[in-house]
């Protein structure tokens, strides 16, 4: 009854708002289009009714779902199938065929299968949306549809067992496998986005010590006996004047404890001069 009531209202409502109008208008409308007092006046009582009918539409759509919940209060009433109940646990006299539960064991799989179905439809629509390359695409796709498994499972699972009522291992075997796969596939994406972040995080260091050694590379040096320096582009640069000369002077006082150099003119001409 109080549904009919809601709709009634709605009605009557719904007929007022479509005859008077709103005030929800384009711009253009609202520029070109002059307004007399009382169409101002019937287009703000359409608005508020139209603010009232909200309230109606939505109170006659929950009182609907509380219709079918009290359907499905029934059901669950009747749902147990051993009754009484402790024949669920009952070893003698037979407690018949309820204790095997075949009848909750449908449901659950149809019920399962239906919302597996629906958690991979669901991110369909935002993938294809995405703006990123065929290749991204397809790999979130397929973490996202790995839910295909654990249907496939369920759909595998269900005959097997109604053939099998009286094999509780069989049961706890397809059960575990169900949850096994379950775990690896809702898992998946979080793993792949924690493997794909520590990936980019090893090659960031390693391209910035190659970048390094690049530099480095470039501004070796070569110095030549006369003192001038050439970089590893080509092109002559001024005399370094930190360890390249040290290092000249360290091989020359090598050489002098060896005995077996050759003088430099740089150094005969000193040499000669101590002498003078």
């Amino acid at each position: 009854m109080a549904a009919a009531a809601c709709a009634l209202i709605r009605l009557g409502m719904i007929h007022v708002v479509l005859t008077w109008g709103t005030n929800n208008m384009t711009a253009a409308q609202r520029q070109d289009h002059h307004f007399t007092p009382k169409e101002i006046y019937q287009r703000e009582i359409g608005s508020k009714l139209s603010i009232a009918n909200r309230v109606f539409y939505n109170s006659y759509l929950w009182l609907q779902k509380l219709v079918l919940l009290d359907l499905y209060r029934r059901l669950i009433h009747d749902l147990p199938e051993c009754k009484p109940f402790h024949l669920y646990w009952q070893v003698l006299p037979d407690p018949g065929s309820c204790a095997q539960a075949q009848m909750q064991l449908i449901v659950l799989g149809v019920l399962n299968i239906v919302t597996d179905f629906m958690l991979i439809v669901l991110p369909i629509p935002v993938i294809l949306k995405l703006k990123a390359p065929l290749a991204r695409k397809a790999q979130l796709f397929a973490l996202f549809t790995l839910g295909i498994f654990i249907i496939a499972i369920t759909i595998i699972r269900l005959p097997i067992n109604s053939s099998h009522p009286y094999s509780q291992v069989n049961r706890t075997t397809w059960a575990s496998t169900e949850l096994l796969t379950a775990a690896i596939v809702v898992n998946a994406p979080t793993l792949y986005s924690f493997w794909n972040k520590r990936r980019r995080e090893k090659s960031t260091p390693r391209e910035q010590a190659q970048g390094d050694s690049d530099k480095a590379d470039d501004r070796i040096a070569m110095e030549t006996i006369g003192g001038s320096t050439f970089s590893s582009s080509g092109g002559p640069k001024r005399k370094p004047t930190g360890g390249i000369i040290q290092t000249k002077e360290v091989i020359v006082s090598e050489y002098r404890k060896s005995g077996d150099y050759i003088k430099l003119p740089d150094e005969r001409d000193h040499t000669s001069q101590h002498s003078s």
